[in-house]
């Protein structure tokens, strides 16, 4: 089935810009990050469109290892299970996170995407040529 058409997150206040500047350093800086997702962003519950929208955005504007890939499974209801890469592909090492298994479930998909976002600011990328890791932020979203 086609992929549904995701809207603009409501929760971008409008001056952001839809990827942060590109410098040097591959990772979003924390002034953009904190601005564009503030930490009351995680106190709530969002939707799988808006999960799927955050996770996109994230990873796009990364680099190489940081991807998000919306079709590694499919639920019993056949919705795509997408998960969210961090690090080498070539890695011997994997660490997978799994989130977001019972319905409407919002503290677990919260905190998942808090850990990724903290991950994003403060990792040290060539930390990750060691070890790939992987988060499933809703293995269940029906």
């Amino acid at each position: 089935p086609p992929s549904p058409v995701l809207p603009s997150p409501p929760w971008l206040p409008p001056a952001v810009p839809s990827a942060p500047p590109r410098s040097s350093n591959p990772l979003i800086t924390e002034t953009y990050l904190a601005s564009t997702y503030a930490s009351s962003w995680f106190d709530e519950y969002h939707s799988t469109l808006e999960i799927e929208q955050t996770l996109k955005f994230l990873a796009g504007s990364q680099n190489a290892h940081v991807v998000y890939e919306p079709g590694v499974g499919t639920s019993v209801e056949g919705r795509r299970i997408g998960a969210f890469f961090m690090g080498s592909p070539n890695a011997q090492n994997r660490v997978m996170v799994n989130s977001g298994m019972h319905a409407r479930e919002w503290i677990s998909p919260a905190a998942v995407l808090c850990a990724i976002k903290q991950i994003l600011l403060r990792a040290d990328m060539g930390a990750l040529d060691v070890v790939q890791l992987v988060f499933v932020v809703l293995v269940n979203p029906d």
